[in-house]
């Protein structure tokens, strides 16, 4: 008799955590949610006098979205700005060991100045053991449509853009492109 009782128990609370991430998932998908989503991606990404702002985030989160701009500050105020930044990709790869990105591009990247933040900490090794995880990589389109440095970065001012993409698929052997 206490079997049934449990399993009425599992199901009920296996069913009230699938309506709370249905509820949160459509949530996310209103600009109020977007808003939300923007802000926690920015407090997240910041730290050691870095602050990172995304503002208008659009689309449909996760698979296909875009941010109208992300800003990096430091105490001295923004230094890089990305216009309508772009993110489509297949989330549901990454089971596979697959990150696979169809595109990733920015239709502009300013910087304006060099940042002023503090020496970064030494870096940790990352993965299980100190080795990277063995994941695949398939990025069919990363872009920036135009990239304006200023002469404070470069010493000389200069416009251009970029267009690559990659692929990783045995990541033992190292990048394709």
């Amino acid at each position: 008799m206490r079997i049934p009782c449990l399993m009425t128990r599992l199901l009920r609370g296996l069913g009230f955590a699938t309506t709370v991430l249905v509820v949160l998932f459509a949530a996310i998908q209103t600009g109020p949610g977007k808003r939300v989503l923007a802000s926690l991606a920015g407090t997240l990404l910041s730290g050691g006098g870095l602050t990172v702002t995304f503002s208008d985030i659009e689309g449909f989160i996760p698979t296909d979205m875009s941010a109208g701009a992300v800003t990096l500050a430091d105490r001295q105020g923004e230094f890089a700005r990305m216009e309508r930044l772009r993110l489509v990709w297949h989330p549901l790869a990454l089971l596979s060991a697959t990150l696979e990105v169809e595109t990733l591009e920015a239709a502009k990247l300013s910087l304006s100045r060099k940042p002023d933040l503090p020496p970064a900490p030494a870096a940790q090794s990352a993965g299980i053991g100190g080795a990277l995880l063995p994941m695949r990589v398939a990025l069919d389109r990363l872009a920036i449509g135009e990239i304006d440095i200023s002469e404070a970065v470069a010493g000389q001012a200069a416009t251009l853009g970029f267009s690559a993409s990659a692929r990783i698929m045995e990541p033992a052997r190292g990048l394709s492109a």
